[in-house]
């Protein structure tokens, strides 16, 4: 499947790229929505959260954030779809460097709900872990592809920008539930000084890439994403005081990379 990033860009008719974009995210948007309302093994999404509870997991709510992206991603697909029946229609720039990678991310997302949903996790972690990898290289392009003013251009640079900062988040909480399946640690540390370490270095992690990248739009997912661990945790019996800190420090990390984008940089994505 990767194999398809190599593939020669003339090697496949620019029609053929559409509709394999169109044919991706409705792939998504149907196993998704099956996940939801089937669901698959029995298992709801979040009834696979619940069975392996741990501090990681956000609220219900959080996941809302799905529908933000897939409309945005709507809007690429529709916007590449335009003139499809036209065969004098003008290629838009990004779009043929782009069609290998997203159709492969949408492949990688279904996957990745069948290995959640069937409880292997380690596949689904790694599924997870290859979905990032394949974000980032959507994402490096549309930040040095020169778009010539196509129009939602900048809203599809919006969703990956979302779509990344999301997905950066989710892996950490995909890892965390395997070890939890596995009944196992970070290294054999105690939970609480493995959860302070990590959600302090996604934190730090994130704001580097913000400011480096100067894409405000990724850092204010993980904030969303941070938002829904700390509304979970104060839902806790009784909340944990210390894990609420540590969650509060984090969010304001990530904030803090985010006010400097917006404050320093000519462009917040």
């Amino acid at each position: 499947m990767l194999g398809m990033l190599f593939v020669p860009e003339k090697k496949i008719s620019y029609r053929v790229l559409q509709l394999l974009n169109s044919a991706g995210l409705l792939l998504v948007i149907v196993f998704h929505f099956l996940s939801v309302f089937l669901p698959f093994n029995e298992l709801r999404f979040t009834e696979v959260m619940a069975r392996f509870h741990n501090f990681f997991v956000p609220a219900r709510f959080t996941y809302l954030i799905w529908i933000l992206i897939y409309t945005m991603l709507g809007a690429f697909v529709y916007n590449q779809l335009q003139g499809f029946w036209n065969p004098e229609q003008k290629e838009l720039v990004y779009v043929r460097k782009l069609s290998y990678l997203f159709f492969t991310s949408c492949v990688l997302q279904a996957m990745w709900f069948l290995a959640w949903h069937f409880l292997e996790l380690e596949l689904a972690v790694g599924l997870r872990f290859l979905l990032l990898i394949n974000l980032i290289f959507i994402y490096t392009i549309l930040h040095r592809q020169e778009h010539g003013g196509e129009k939602y251009y900048f809203l599809t640079r919006a969703a990956f920008s979302f779509y990344v900062g999301w997905i950066i988040v989710e892996l950490v909480i995909n890892f965390n539930v395997m070890l939890v399946q596995r009944g196992e640690g970070w290294f054999g540390l105690p939970e609480s000084i493995w959860v302070i370490g990590i959600m302090i270095l996604m934190a730090v992690v994130v704001m580097a890439q913000v400011i480096n990248s100067e894409d405000a739009l990724m850092g204010l997912a993980a904030l969303w994403a941070y938002f829904g661990i700390l509304m979970a945790r104060m839902a806790d019996v009784p909340p944990i005081r210390a894990g609420l800190a540590v969650v509060g420090i984090s969010m304001m990390i990530i904030a803090a990379g985010v006010v400097w984008v917006a404050l320093r940089s000519e462009r917040v994505f």
